[in-house]
């Protein structure tokens, strides 16, 4: 009885191989809000300089989590190492197939992409919303 007891003791204290997932947190990128009137036509300009109309407000998005969409245009920071893209979807708030989506290139580099967005009311009537991936 004491050798079972003892050897219960002696594996509860020997090191067992244990395998670690490397647990990744999502990446973020700094992005700016902007209201007010766009100098370009069209969807992005690959520049927020003196085109993205009035900056709003500044924070972060989040790769891969969907970004409901309240101002006129949004301002996503580049990353000096590689491409990444935003998802935008126009009709709906939760970045799904309701709305009709685009792809908007955000290439490498040190400046921010302006993207329109169409968002005049806040996000009351117009609507869109998007998943920033890199």
């Amino acid at each position: 009885m004491l050798f079972l007891a003892a050897a219960a003791g002696l594996s509860a204290a020997m090191p067992t191989k244990e395998t670690h997932k490397k647990v990744t947190e999502p990446q973020t990128t700094p992005a700016d809000f902007f209201q007010g009137p766009l100098v370009f036509s069209g969807l992005s300009l690959n520049s927020t300089e003196g085109s993205c109309g009035t900056k709003v407000a500044s924070g972060t998005i989040t790769e891969g989590a969907c970004n409901d969409l309240h101002t006129l245009s949004i301002g996503i920071h580049q990353r000096a190492d590689k491409q990444c893209t935003f998802t935008m979807w126009t009709g709906t708030h939760t970045c799904d197939g309701a709305g009709k989506s685009e792809e908007i290139i955000i290439p490498s580099g040190t400046d921010s992409t302006c993207i329109n967005t169409g968002v005049l009311d806040g996000g009351k009537w117009y609507v869109a919303s998007g998943i920033y991936k890199c």
